[in-house]
């Protein structure tokens, strides 16, 4: 690696040391160069606030930073501007499995998705694609760091990640059109497009998704082709929507390689795993209403999903992708969201309540077409109750808030002797205190809750199970600052401890999930953006982590893949029309996936990407993009079997790709 940590910290004071030399630039360089970052989130409220007041740590990505970005998935927009460390999915395909809370191979079961303000969670192990979603209908993306149960139970330890389309965004009263397509390396193309038609009253969006790949690694193809079509309804009284979706995934999966075959050539696959492959399918339905009656807001949120899993898992399966498979499993999600908002205005100042209603059910069958019986079978259920309430002093501004959830959890499966019950709670105590129009501190505590999956404590064809597995629950203190001038300067800063008892992870020796007696992690997370001088902003995103096991077996130990991360971006407008990006991204060593005794580790790496962008007109915009600049040989993510030897998933080296945008309205 290039950079030593002498470097490191040198790097990151130049960076401190630029932002506070440079807050004040002029509002007509600002205003000609950028646009300021939005002054409201929903995330943690699951309504609009004063992003400066709320007490947590957010980043917001824009629709316009995901074009600029050249990101070609919701997931890689989230890690190329989000900052969130993440791994390739070992499902085959461009999918990115995100690790908000530094969790590892159980980060999906730490961390909530919400989509348009319906979490998007799944009873099982299986991870939950992103992938899926057009890009080019995203409004923005809200990521909170930390802990967030009160609002979105079950799994919302390390954070949120709240992704809000044009299903519930501003309406159009004109018709429009867009395309994209892109081309690069390995064969990888990317073709989506959206047509929006309607009036002052009613929307339709019409958008759909074409994307393949031959696939950096050999058997790692993949074909994904998507469609969407939202309608949304408001006038006086109400505002709704409701969407039809569908998704399919067919991908190629190459498996792991020995160090020796990663060294001799990391684009082969093992010759056991030449034939493997892996198909995804959703179909779902979705809608959301909100009225406002006398004050009080009514918000409704509800999805119906069909999943369908097909799957050939050892050489001699298939040949090719096919409807009789070595596995099968399909799935429905019914979600449903009731929330209930009302401000009162009281003497010293206003009191801001939200109370909801949350229900979950969850269904799986799976089967065995090698020999042709049921393998497996699994359902969980939940049904919560959360409030939360906020209370703002007039004058000082300071805000209070106290948030309470109990929910209670019913899973059963084929391997279960009885169905399992739990009931679990969450809280939330914070306060929020500004310090001027661009300043503000908080701190804050959470109590916080993840329940064990179906296939975790028994819902397993092939290895032992695990009824006796409790839930994790988790212990948060934050504290936290932040700057926004809106004139393009911005800054956030957090520190964190969280202790967590029960964690669930994975034994591979056992093949078996189990729980970890008490684990903590400490750490800060930096979000900055800044105009150095005319024509240049620079952001930057650090993530600097302590996990470690503090009872039991693995005392003193530290938590696999736990990597510091930073990355540091830079655009450069030569002209109106004309722009240069890059991105400089870092990870630090780290354990190696389930060895908790530390004996192998995955060597640090670093990659740089650049992007230039050409405006031909409003109407049109080219680029060509190169990632792995340097053509770094390295893996992201790397696992021990039951023999504690460690096998190796290799990372792209080089790739280019060019693309075109075309707008019509």
């Amino acid at each position: 690696m290039f950079l030593n940590i002498r470097s490191y910290y040198l790097v990151l004071f130049i960076i401190i040391l630029s932002f506070f030399s440079n807050l004040n630039v002029t509002a007509q360089t600002s205003e000609q160069i950028y646009k300021p970052p939005l002054s409201t989130v929903v995330t943690g409220s699951k309504y609009s606030e004063d992003s400066l007041q709320v007490p947590s740590f957010i980043t917001t990505i824009t629709k316009e930073q995901i074009q600029e970005s050249g990101a070609m998935t919701v997931d890689e927009a989230i890690t190329r501007i989000g900052g969130i460390p993440s791994r390739p999915s070992l499902y085959g395909g461009n999918e990115l499995k995100l690790d908000l809370g530094g969790f590892g191979d159980a980060s999906q079961n730490n961390q909530v998705i919400v989509i348009d303000g319906i979490p998007y969670q799944q009873g099982d192990s299986s991870e939950n694609r992103l992938s899926y979603i057009p890009l080019d209908q995203v409004e923005r993306i809200e990521i909170q760091r930390g802990s967030s149960s009160v609002l979105y139970g079950n799994g919302a330890v390390g954070g949120v990640i709240t992704i809000i389309t044009k299903s519930t965004g501003s309406y159009t009263e004109k018709p429009s059109a867009n395309l994209y397509t892109s081309y690069g390396s390995f064969n990888t193309s990317d073709t989506r497009g959206t047509v929006t038609y309607g009036n002052k009253n009613f929307s339709l969006i019409f958008s759909g998704t074409n994307r393949s790949s031959n696939g950096y690694r050999s058997n790692s193809a993949s074909h994904e082709k998507d469609g969407k079509l939202t309608f949304k309804y408001k006038n006086d009284f109400f505002l709704s929507s409701i969407y039809f979706e569908t998704n399919d995934l067919n991908a190629r999966t190459p498996g792991a390689l020995t160090l020796t075959e990663f060294q001799l050539n990391p684009r082969s696959s093992y010759s056991g795993y030449k034939n493997d492959y892996w198909n995804n399918a959703i179909n779902q339905v979705g809608g959301y209403f909100e009225t406002d009656i006398n004050g009080l807001v009514i918000r409704l949120n509800a999805r119906h999903q069909d999943r369908l899993v097909r799957y050939a898992a050892t050489s001699s399966a298939r040949t090719a992708f096919q409807t009789t498979d070595f596995a099968r499993s399909k799935s429905t999600n019914d979600i449903f969201d009731l929330n209930l908002k009302k401000d009162i205005n009281l003497t010293l100042g206003n009191n801001t309540s939200i109370v909801g209603i949350a229900q979950n059910y969850w269904n799986s069958n799976g089967i065995s077409t090698a020999n042709c019986c049921l393998y497996n079978r699994g359902s969980s259920s939940s049904n919560g109750v959360y409030v939360q309430n906020d209370f703002k002093l007039t004058g000082i501004k300071t805000l209070l808030r106290l948030g309470y959830r109990t929910e209670n959890f019913t899973q059963d499966s084929r391997y279960l002797a009885s169905k399992q019950i739990y009931s679990l709670h969450a809280s939330e105590l914070a306060i929020s205190q500004p310090l001027d129009i661009s300043n503000s501190i908080y701190i804050r505590r959470a109590k916080n809750f993840t329940l064990p999956n179906t296939d975790a404590v028994g819902n397993s064809g092939w290895a032992p199970t695990n009824p006796a597995l409790r839930p994790q629950t988790g212990f948060d203190r934050e504290i936290g600052w932040k700057f926004n001038n809106l004139k393009g300067a911005k800054l956030d800063v957090r520190y964190y401890v969280s202790d967590i008892t029960d964690e669930i992870s994975y034994d591979p020796i056992n093949t078996i999930n189990f729980n970890l007696p008490q684990t903590q992690r400490r750490g800060v997370n930096f979000s900055g953006e800044f105009i150095p001088f005319r024509n240049l902003i620079i952001g930057s995103t650090i993530d600097l982590r302590n996990a470690t096991i503090t009872a039991g077996t693995y005392n003193g130990k530290t938590a696999p893949l736990n990597p510091n991360t930073f990355s540091i971006r830079a655009k450069y407008n030569f002209t109106y029309n004309q722009s240069l990006s890059t991105q400089w991204n870092y990870v630090s060593r780290q354990v190696t996936s389930a060895d908790y005794s530390n004996i192998n580790r995955i060597p640090s790496y670093d990659t740089l990407d650049i992007r230039y962008a050409f405006k031909y007109s409003k109407r049109a915009d080219f680029s060509v993009g190169i990632k792995n600049l340097m053509d770094k040989n390295y893996y992201s993510y790397s696992v021990i079997d039951w023999s504690s030897t460690a096998y190796y998933y290799p990372d792209p080296r080089r790739t280019f790709m060019v693309s075109a945008r075309f707008m019509f309205d």
